[in-house]
C-alpha cells in the first residue's frame, strides 16, 4: 500500500461516513497492529498519517514501523461498548 491509496482509503471513509482500520507492521511483534479510529476523528488522524508516514507509508522516525492496510470499518458504539 502506498500513501496515495491510504488517503483514497480515508476519503471513502469521510463519503460513507464510517471508521478507519489501519494494520501496522511493528517492531518485535509477530502479529500485526491494528488501530481503529471512528469517523468523527479522520481528519485528525488522516493529517497526522500524511505528516508522519513517507510515500511507502514507512514511519519517518522509524523505518521499522510501516502501515500495511486500511479498510473503511463501522464501528457503533453504545454505553457500555463499541461493537465492529
Amino acid at each position: 500500500m502506498k500513501k496515495i491509496e491510504l488517503m483514497e482509503v480515508f476519503d471513502k471513509c469521510e463519503r460513507q461516513r464510517m471508521g478507519i482500520r489501519i494494520e501496522l507492521e511493528m517492531p518485535n511483534q509477530q502479529d500485526p497492529e491494528i488501530i481503529i479510529n471512528t469517523y468523527q476523528s479522520l481528519e485528525t488522524k488522516k493529517r497526522y498519517y500524511n505528516k508522519t508516514y513517507d510515500e511507502n507509508l514507512v514511519h519517518t522516525k522509524n523505518n521499522r514501523i510501516r502501515i500495511v492496510s486500511a479498510k473503511p470499518i463501522q464501528v457503533k458504539r453504545d454505553a457500555k461498548r463499541i461493537a465492529l
